[in-house]
């Protein structure tokens, strides 16, 4: 359990952020999210992280592959 607050979370929904965000992670899961003051109230026993200027950004994913170069691999990294 992680209780990361004070930061910018930008979100995926159309206002794009929540200035002076808290989110609490337990496990792999986000379990709350919403504004610093509450979420310390809410949750005044989890282990803190302090984001104070600092992005708190979802996880991003790499969906760009050429799958056909994956029969090259390797092959370049020995070159000169």
């Amino acid at each position: 359990e992680r209780l990361i607050h004070g930061g910018v979370i930008v979100t995926m929904d159309p206002e794009g952020k929540l200035g002076n965000g808290a989110l609490l992670i337990r496990g792999d899961r986000i379990e709350d999210i919403g504004e610093t003051e509450d979420l310390l109230k809410s949750h005044p026993d989890a282990p803190k992280t302090e984001a104070a200027g600092k992005a708190i950004l979802p996880g991003l994913v790499k969906l760009h592959t050429h799958t056909v170069l994956t029969v090259l691999r390797g092959v370049a990294e020995d070159a000169g």
